[in-house]
């Protein structure tokens, strides 16, 4: 599988295969997929799908941008994440993560294609689902044979691993108890994540990081 990581200042978004985009960065780096999908050979009218793996400012804030800019395919998006995203609910107030993400959804316009709602064990075009929730409540992680594109189920800081920041999550414990099963599952695939590099033999240095 070819694997195109995305840096968009601090945060990842990824194209496997010319067809399959994780993740669509910030409300205003649209310009810059596009420019990293076009450098890799393709454009953004080879995208048919995009896996997201959760609602926040900088994984889904481009899709719209990206729809104008040529973008052509059905979202891919797991509850109540996928609600959020479709503007059918907001983030609930009672949550302190949940506000914040109500206070910033004004800068993330709705998609105009249709979202596409998945849950544990569905399969997207060789793509396992696999929830992962706690920095969101449907945060969700996309399994192939060797690759995971985990999101912010964790991150990669300087070669380790670790969570996000508190309270940048809805539910740490959660957090860190989906890391732990994350870590059972990963093997010897490497894991994309939304913020860092790609992590190599994901599973050994997740369970280092979050077991015993």
């Amino acid at each position: 599988m070819e694997i195109v990581r995305i840096d968009l200042l601090g945060t990842n978004a990824y194209v496997a295969d010319g067809e399959t985009l994780v993740d669509a960065g910030w409300t205003w780096s649209a310009s810059s997929v596009r420019e990293a999908v076009e450098d890799a050979g393709y454009a953004l009218g080879d995208i048919d799908r995009v896996l997201v793996t959760h609602y926040d400012l900088d994984h889904v804030g481009g899709l719209a941008s990206l729809e104008k800019a040529g973008l052509d395919a059905p979202v891919y998006a797991a509850e109540p994440d996928a609600s959020f995203l479709a503007g059918e609910a907001k983030p609930p107030l009672r949550n302190a993560k949940g506000a914040f993400q109500r206070a910033v959804g004004v800068g993330i316009p709705t998609p105009e294609t249709q979202v596409e709602r998945v849950e544990e064990g569905d399969e997207v075009a060789g793509f396992e689902v696999y929830e992962t929730p706690g920095h969101t409540p449907g945060h969700v992680s996309y399994l192939s044979d060797e690759a995971a594109f985990v999101g912010d189920a964790f991150r990669e800081s300087g070669g380790t691993v670790g969570t996000m920041p508190s309270y940048m999550c809805y539910d740490t414990t959660e957090e860190r108890r989906t890391a732990e099963q994350l870590g059972e599952v990963l093997n010897d695939r490497t894991a994309y994540v939304g913020h860092g590099e790609p992590v190599e033999n994901a599973g050994e240095k997740v369970r280092a990081a979050f077991q015993g």
